[in-house]
């Protein structure tokens, strides 16, 4: 099963596989994502949290986000694949935030709970893309 990276069928799949994971208590939010520099310009889409679990993912723009990331298409797909740090890309500015910056320590509580398991989903969803052309 192929799937076009950033689509709808893709963020459905990152819900399903994600149920795997294990709760993260008080770990609730709404994440927006701005991916630039795509094959097909800016996809804006939104992560729903509950208990550190991600349970809805849609594209375009939550009205009750708390927190905005803003990258590339290409680091995203970089990010995804495991090849560059999350802490690193933040920590050098390559992804940017906007909004609530408490709501990033929610968020990096899930990360770092759970690193493995996210990284093993993370890579499954890159498996099964199809990816256009990259942009650079």
């Amino acid at each position: 099963m192929a799937v076009r990276f950033l689509s709808q069928e893709w963020l459905d799949e990152r819900v399903r596989r994600s149920a795997a994971l294990q709760p993260t208590p008080d770990a609730s939010l709404v994440l927006q994502h701005v991916v630039t520099q795509g094959p097909d310009g800016v996809v804006e889409f939104f992560d729903e949290l509950r208990d550190g679990l991600l349970v809805h993912s849609g594209l375009g723009r939550h009205q009750d986000a708390d927190l905005t990331v803003i990258n590339s298409w290409q680091d995203e797909l970089r990010l995804m694949r495991g090849e560059i740090d999350p802490f690193n890309m933040i920590a050098d500015g390559t992804i940017r935030l906007e909004g609530d910056q408490g709501a990033l320590f929610k968020l990096l509580t899930v990360i770092k709970s759970q690193m493995i398991a996210v990284a093993i989903v993370a890579r499954g969803l890159v498996d099964l893309v199809d990816l256009p052309v990259e942009t650079g």
